[in-house]
């Protein structure tokens, strides 16, 4: 079996729900604490982004584009 590829984790405070987000997979959704969300994201290879207040949300960094000729 191959291993699905993360490309998003949001963890809600409210209800400690967290959703992952993977490339060609229907999204997991499950309940966890925020360290188990950033656990999942630090495993995953993700980055922490701006989210609002209550919510935490990490994405794949985007690969570096070439410049324009």
């Amino acid at each position: 079996m191959t291993e699905r590829e993360i490309v998003s984790v949001v963890w809600h405070e409210q209800n400690d729900l967290i959703y992952v987000t993977y490339v060609e997979e229907e999204p997991d959704r499950m309940v966890a604490t925020q360290a188990v969300a950033t656990e999942f994201a630090r495993e995953a290879g993700l980055s922490l982004v701006a989210a609002p207040n209550g919510i935490s949300r990490w994405v794949r960094e985007p690969e570096t584009q070439p410049a324009a000729q």
